[in-house]
């Protein structure tokens, strides 16, 4: 995995454990990358690897609990970002080499079996390209983000394994979200 940009709309509920929002893990470890909220205390966190090693990123701002958020997570070249509504809440250093090895495309779940997600989930978009600052921002505005499309959204093939919310979605190709429950 090289550069890509995964968003969400989050609602999460608990925090006890972690959350996840996106991933494709090998054993706990990123293989290429894993999206999610951090144990028990609501901070975001990107993680890519290769199944044996990995470097990771997290916020410094916590999630809320009970109310609808936008998140963000961007590898660009050797650096991620993420941001939370809009705003970058952190970044570093992801060099370490990204390799996928086919596992399944997850939603909402990471491949230890106890990360669900605690809460709402909507409208998950991926894409192999880098987000822009005018498309984060509008990405992030809840009246905006409908008018961006991922024109080369990641898209499992069609014997992708594919577990979690919404997997309509993902064969569709995350162009568009129907639901407006993110956006009230």
């Amino acid at each position: 995995a090289g550069d890509m940009t995964i968003t969400a709309w989050m609602y999460p509920t608990d925090f006890a454990g972690s959350n996840g929002i996106v991933a494709k893990t090998s054993r706990g470890s990123a293989n290429p990358y894993d999206f999610y909220t951090t144990p028990d205390t609501g901070t975001l966190r990107f993680s890519v690897g290769d199944g044996g090693s990995s470097q990771e990123i997290e916020s410094t701002d916590a999630l809320k609990s009970g109310v609808w958020q936008h998140v963000i997570a961007i590898r660009s070249g050797s650096t991620g970002r993420l941001y939370i509504n809009g705003a970058q809440v952190g970044s570093g250093a992801l060099s370490v080499s990204a390799a996928d090895d086919n596992g399944t495309l997850r939603i909402g779940s990471r491949d230890d079996g106890g990360s669900l997600m605690k809460g709402g989930l909507d409208d998950v978009r991926m894409s192999d390209r880098v987000l822009s600052t005018a498309g984060i921002e509008e990405i992030s505005d809840p009246s905006g983000g409908s008018n961006i499309i991922f024109t080369d959204p990641v898209v499992p093939d069609s014997g992708a394994n594919c577990v979690g919310s919404d997997i309509t979605s993902v064969a569709n190709g995350w162009e568009t979200s129907t639901s407006t429950t993110a956006a009230t």
